[in-house]
């Protein structure tokens, strides 16, 4: 299974499967349990004025190699998801990501 592991700005880990997008919150665990109910819908580019850019999909923010954060060196991505029918935006950015494989 194809999965990345994000670092939100706070410093907080979790856990996000490319394929379906599930996501859960990593405490070293060596099988991450995903609930199906907590979906990352995408990130979206932190514009000028509070603004949002357009959704961009899990599959293609990995392999898209986009700077994650400014020049200034603040954060560049909100993170959105999907928690049990609602959707929200993170206001902890997106620090860093990883990929990982994991043996299923």
């Amino acid at each position: 299974m194809n999965c990345i592991v994000i670092t939100t700005a706070s410093g907080k880990y979790f856990i996000v499967r490319v394929s379906d997008g599930a996501i859960t919150q990593y405490t070293g665990q060596k099988t991450p349990k995903f609930s199906g109910q907590w979906i990352v819908s995408g990130f979206r580019e932190s514009k000028a004025f509070g603004k949002l850019g357009k959704l961009i999909s899990v599959q293609e923010f990995v392999y898209s190699h986009a700077e994650l954060s400014f020049g200034n060196g603040k954060e560049r991505y909100f993170i959105q998801d999907i928690d049990h029918g609602t959707v929200r935006v993170w206001s902890d950015k997106l620090k860093a990501f990883s990929t990982l494989k994991i043996e299923e």
